[in-house]
């Protein structure tokens, strides 16, 4: 007799009232295991506490201040001298990263918002020596790395309406979870082209967290599914698994403790969004799962420790005809709230 039969005669013996008592003994003492989990995962990576202890920690921080410089630019009347205190951080983070972790994207972009911060304010009539002497022994940098990110760019409304000019809603309303998938595997590029759109989903203060794992070996696939457990009858015939997750060292504080579900989610959702307008199918795969299971996939899969998995996809062509799920939607006007 299997163990499935076994349990099913069990719960047809025992009363109701004796099954939702053993639920709720068993989730009192499972529940404080995986807040434990989590708890001791964000004190370990996060930069609650050791905030400059590696790579990503410094880039996180850094992005999140310089951050703050051009959103204080874009505003329709910034006040010169603005941020003085942030602006400050920057130069230290900036250094500090040159210094263990050589020139990149971030460290341009960083010195531009700088740069454009030193200009604002000159043409205010304010100098700021001590910024101009760091500049001014960065410069080489600079010279040797032409890049326009960093600070802000002028666009025009009509510049941004005609860019835009696609429908959303139909992007949206035709999306389906795709439970039967095409034999042609999705080629590299489309996937790339995908996660270059999502690229450029929103984080907490623009600072990036959100990490795409793809998978294609047979192997691999069969086993993250098995660890995932609700994909029985398609998951199987997806040419790719995807795995969304978001980085813990680019948190900090208790109020950001969850904030690497949002940028996760995020993306997923932009990811999946950008894939249906590539015209490839995908179907989330959920990742509420034990801490067990978490730490199964990511020796499985290779994702490092310190990342959130938020969510599976599976991912494959759409064939010539399917059926969907209706998946009908509740009133508009049971989620839709306009407070007064």
């Amino acid at each position: 007799m299997s163990l499935e039969k076994i349990k099913e005669i069990i719960r047809f013996m025992l009363p109701n009232s004796f099954i939702e008592v053993f639920k709720l003994v068993r989730d009192s003492i499972v529940l404080p295991f995986n807040y434990g989990y989590d708890f001791y995962r964000y004190i370990r990576y996060s930069s609650t506490f050791s905030k400059l202890n590696n790579k990503n920690k410094v880039r996180a921080l850094l992005i999140k201040d310089f951050h703050v410089i051009e959103k204080g630019l874009s505003l329709s009347k910034p006040r010169p001298g603005f941020g003085q205190v942030v602006v400050k951080r920057v130069i230290r983070y900036t250094a500090l990263y040159i210094e263990n972790y050589g020139v990149d994207s971030v460290v341009i972009s960083s010195l531009n918002a700088l740069i454009e911060y030193q200009r604002f304010n000159k043409k205010n009539d304010l100098c700021i020596q001590w910024l101009d002497v760091f500049l001014n022994n960065v410069s080489h940098v600079l010279a040797s790395n032409q890049s326009e990110t960093g600070g802000t760019i002028n666009i025009s409304r009509s510049e941004i309406l005609e860019k835009s000019s696609g429908c959303f809603e139909d992007l949206a309303n035709t999306r389906h979870s795709i439970r039967v998938f095409d034999v042609t595997p999705v080629s590299s590029e489309i996937l790339k082209k995908a996660a270059i759109i999502a690229r450029k989903t929103p984080s907490v203060c623009n600072r990036q967290t959100s990490h795409i794992f793809i998978f294609e070996d047979n192997k691999i696939k069969e086993d993250i599914l098995s660890l995932q457990g609700g994909n029985r009858g398609f998951g199987d015939m997806a040419s790719h698994i995807v795995a969304i997750t978001s980085d813990l060292n680019c948190f900090s504080g208790a109020n950001e403790r969850n904030q690497a579900y949002v940028d996760g989610g995020l993306m997923a959702m932009t990811f999946v969004y950008a894939l249906h307008s590539l015209g490839v199918g995908t179907c989330f795969l959920n990742w509420s799962v034990t801490s067990g299971v978490d730490r199964s996939l990511k020796k499985v899969a290779n994702i490092p420790s310190s990342h959130v998995v938020i969510s599976l996809l599976a991912v494959g062509n759409i064939p010539p005809d399917l059926k969907v799920a209706c998946s009908a939607r509740i009133d508009i006007n049971e989620m839709l709230h306009f407070v007064k």
